[in-house]
């Protein structure tokens, strides 16, 4: 079973593949930090919740916004999925 680190790792990544290039950064050089992070685990589902905080490069300088997000993971046999995301804004 995975540990802690290992399912934070996998939602790193999850979210990685979802900013590159994406909308929410144009393509730009950006950052994503995770604030207040809560993971519970119940055998092969995993709820995430935290604060989401990019940071992208624009030619004014640094643009930064919170996002409050929660997502649910599934493990399938074919490993972690992300099934469910729930957003609101921050602050």
């Amino acid at each position: 079973m995975e540990g802690e680190a290992e399912l934070w790792n996998f939602l790193e990544r999850h979210l990685r593949s979802i900013y590159e290039g994406d909308w929410a950064t144009r393509g730009r050089a950006y950052r994503l930090d995770l604030l207040e992070k809560r993971l519970q685990r119940y055998g092969d589902v995993a709820i995430f919740s935290y604060t989401l905080l990019l940071t992208v490069e624009e030619e004014a300088g640094l643009r930064h916004r919170a996002v409050n997000e929660s997502r649910v993971a599934v493990r399938f046999p074919e490993g972690w999925k992300v099934v469910h995301v729930h957003k609101s804004p921050a602050g």
